[in-house]
């Protein structure tokens, strides 16, 4: 087991600086994506304020403006269930007339 760990550590010396080392190259990146992220959004800062306003007056109207149409399509849907029959048809209907009701 001590041969193949002094093996392995002998080998081939960039494998081993690379896995030390990716740790550190991670780091660097999500350090300049986040100064970048952080940039950007110092440049436009009255952009996304603009956005931020109409988001919050939009979305609310829309909610509202949907709830609205699902109760008029709500009131414009035929009922499921057929009309009752009148009480002096106590036979079924023909086939013609089923279809009305």
């Amino acid at each position: 087991l001590s041969s193949l760990f002094r093996a392995a550590v002998s080998g081939p010396r960039w494998l081993v600086w690379l896995l030390l080392d990716a740790p550190c190259r991670l780091g660097r990146w999500v350090l300049g994506e986040a100064r970048g992220i952080r940039q950007h959004l110092r440049e436009r800062q009255d952009d996304y304020g603009f956005l931020y306003m109409l988001l919050s007056l939009g979305v609310p109207l829309l909610a509202g403006l949907h709830d609205v149409l699902a109760q008029m399509l709500r009131a414009e849907e035929p009922p499921l269930t057929p009309p009752p029959l009148p009480p002096h048809q106590a036979q079924p209907l023909p086939l013609a007339q089923r279809a009305l009701y």
